[in-house]
């Protein structure tokens, strides 16, 4: 994963399971846009001006990215709970993480 300057995330390699966020399972050899899934922008994932991606971080199938507001937005392999959502369902595009037992007041 690539994170650009102005907060948007490109992704590119293996999509077996969805880890590019793009809503595929195709692998790219080149770095696409993930597309936005829960974030609030207009079309992809940190494209909104005043809330941009600050930090992305991947595992093997799946991957993760914080926006500036604090939320976690995570796609990929879920098998084991990887996406902090409750379920174990595979994300092909951006979920919001769930807050959990964290103390803090976003996520």
């Amino acid at each position: 994963m690539a994170l650009a300057a102005d907060g948007k995330v490109y992704a590119f390699g293996n999509n077996q399971i969805g880890a590019l966020g793009d809503s595929t399972t195709i692998a790219k050899n080149t770095p696409v846009l993930v597309l936005k899934g829960a974030y609030s922008g207009a079309t992809y994932l940190g494209d909104h001006p005043s809330n941009p991606i600050t930090h992305i971080f991947s595992g093997i199938y799946h991957s993760h990215a914080i926006a500036a507001d604090g939320i976690l937005y995570s796609f990929g392999n879920n098998t084991n709970g990887q996406m902090g959502d409750g379920s174990t369902t595979n994300r092909l595009v951006p979920i919001k993480t769930l807050k959990g037992a964290y103390p803090g007041t976003t996520f």
